[in-house]
């Protein structure tokens, strides 16, 4: 019965503790988690002004060549580091990353410019950065993020009040397990 007891305690900690254990990453196991990191300022622009997009070093392989794809409105319009645009809805191209692994792509919007754009990167790791082209006589959101490319916040934490009910749980089960001891050696 002890064992029984102590095998039902040690499986509920685990399942009260280790829920979120999943998201967890370690620092050790690879490439995933490098110190690597994407940033694109701003996020917001007008019609013909430019984001850029800078990725770290060891982002990508050494010299690698990455696929570059650019959705929305005219985006066969919009200029991506001084490629010409072909005459379609989206602007497909490839940028080589430099002998370090870092690349720095300059999104221009179009003249005509509106709404949300994504600019895909495919390659050793993919990214997509988005930005916005807000037209002249809108105001602009105050606003302005910077995107990076570390790891996304899962909410894997433990809330406080898992913490007490794992607490509260082990106390009950540590009392069972004493109160069975004090009635078996009384019989």
């Amino acid at each position: 019965m002890l064992k029984k007891s102590l095998l039902v305690g040690l499986a509920a900690t685990m399942i009260i503790m280790g829920g979120a254990s999943a998201a967890h990453a370690e620092s050790d196991l690879g490439d995933y988690t490098e110190d690597v990191s994407v940033t694109v300022f701003p996020t917001v622009i007008r019609p013909l002004e430019t984001s850029t997009i800078t990725f770290s070093e060891d982002y990508f392989d050494p010299n690698e060549l990455v696929g570059v794809v650019v959705d929305g409105e005219s985006g066969a319009d919009a200029g991506l580091a001084a490629i010409a645009p072909a005459a379609r809805s989206s602007l497909t191209t490839s940028k080589t990353a430099a002998a370090d692994g870092s690349m720095v792509a300059v999104f221009t919007a179009p003249a005509d410019g509106d709404g949300v754009y994504n600019v895909s990167f495919s390659g050793s790791r993919d990214y997509t950065a988005v930005i916005t082209v807000v037209p002249f006589g809108v105001d602009v959101p105050s606003a302005v993020s910077v995107s990076d490319g570390s790891l996304a916040n899962t909410g894997g934490g433990i809330s406080p009040v898992m913490i007490w009910v794992g607490i509260g749980a082990l106390a009950l089960g540590s009392a069972t397990v004493v109160a069975t001891t004090v009635r078996r050696r009384r019989a």
